[in-house]
């Protein structure tokens, strides 16, 4: 992927500009200050007549003094020659040590531009033929004129101060949108973990729920209900509707009591027996009634608390009446409002026991309001 032109010192961009600002130029230089204040210096010279351009760093080590006098010198331009130059170049080596100048009919075009923030110049030396050839002037073997020169340093200096400052400015609102956008993906990485956060606190929270559900339950039996660690791991993932916790929860707690004939007193809630959400493995609303779930919700809640119930006045070894399975609710009730609320659902009733033969089976077969209901709606049916 391509980068910016600006992403690099607008001094160093220069070795790219001019060469298409004065076509046919044979060499540049450009000595400027980094972010550090270090002195770098450039190295641009035409390769061959296809305007291929190889650039080098050059060692300026011995001759940084000369060139900070340079740099410290107000005029925004001036035309040198060989001798007033403070390096020589020489084609000896494969690092490129000043050899330009050493012909004669070249004269070197210095521009200064002013550094960001710093009280000095970089330096730009464009070397151009003594003629107008640069200028697309080919016919034409006079050297340019002091006026020539004047006008040219003029245009030339002012094309690139604003390909610097164009540069610059260019540079600073890549910066203010880089800094903006790393705002905002900090505020959504920040946001991202408050919404993990909030959601583990949640699960925590559920967690926490359920338990003292189970509390409750198995206060009321003197039985210590406790959740598996697979179990506790998916009540945090759950999605569901609040007021359904405790109707799962009671559904695991019956059947479990069920297979213990009620007489465990420490039990142990696997995540199997937890119906979460519709795509449980065990859960009954696979079956071709899950369409029908929701509107079964409050009676399955009904039955689960009689079965509950049931299972508590059994284990107490209490009469089986209406009064002490109310009283054994989690929160208790009368006994005429289990009748009614029976009443109220019976056909939901007779059509969850018809979906679900295998539940409820401790208070349809002991607990005698509900099996008049039941009993009721197979004689309707006759």
């Amino acid at each position: 992927m391509e980068q910016y032109s600006f992403i690099k010192h607008p001094i160093d961009a220069i070795h790219d500009y001019i060469p298409e600002l004065l076509p046919g130029i044979n060499k540049i230089i450009t000595i400027h200050r980094n972010e550090s204040k270090t002195i770098m210096a450039f190295y641009s010279e035409k390769m061959d007549s296809a305007e291929n351009y190889k650039t080098k760093k050059l060692d300026i080590q011995e001759i940084q003094p000369a060139l900070i006098n340079l740099m410290g010198q107000k005029s925004p331009y001036d035309w040198l020659n060989k001798q007033n130059l403070p390096f020589i170049f020489e084609k000896k080596s494969a690092i490129k040590v000043l050899d330009i100048f050493t012909e004669y009919e070249n004269v070197i075009l210095l521009i200064r531009i002013p550094e960001e923030n710093m009280d000095s110049n970089s330096l730009i030396f464009v070397f151009l033929n003594q003629n107008p050839s640069n200028f697309g002037v080919t016919n034409s073997i006079n050297p340019l004129t002091t006026d020539n020169k004047s006008i040219i340093a003029y245009l030339m200096r002012g094309a690139i101060y604003s390909f610097v400052k164009q540069q610059r400015g260019n540079k600073l609102i890549h910066l203010k949108l880089a800094e903006k956008t790393n705002m905002l993906i900090s505020r959504t990485e920040g946001l991202t973990n408050e919404l993990k956060i909030t959601r583990e606190n949640y699960g925590i929270s559920l967690v926490k729920l359920c338990q003292q559900i189970l509390f409750k339950i198995g206060e009321n039996k003197s039985v210590k209900y406790s959740l598996s660690s697979t179990a506790i791991a998916a009540i945090k993932n759950y999605k569901g509707e609040l007021n359904h916790l405790e109707s799962i929860l009671l559904d695991a707690v019956a059947y479990l009591d069920n297979m213990n004939n009620g007489k465990a007193k420490e039990v142990e809630i696997p995540e199997s027996l937890l119906f979460l959400n519709e795509n449980h493995p065990l859960s009954p609303i696979q079956t071709d009634n899950q369409q029908k779930e929701d509107k079964y919700f409050k009676t399955r809640n009904l039955l689960n608390k009689i079965e509950t119930a049931v299972l508590k006045v059994k284990q107490q070894d209490l009469k089986m009446t209406g009064t002490n399975v109310g009283k054994a609710f989690p929160v208790p009730i009368t006994a005429p409002a289990i009748t009614d609320a029976l009443y109220n659902h019976k056909s939901k009733i007779n059509s969850l026991i018809k979906m679900y033969p295998g539940q409820w089976t401790t208070a349809r077969s002991e607990f005698k309001p509900l099996k008049n209901i039941i009993k009721s709606d197979t004689e309707d049916s006759e």
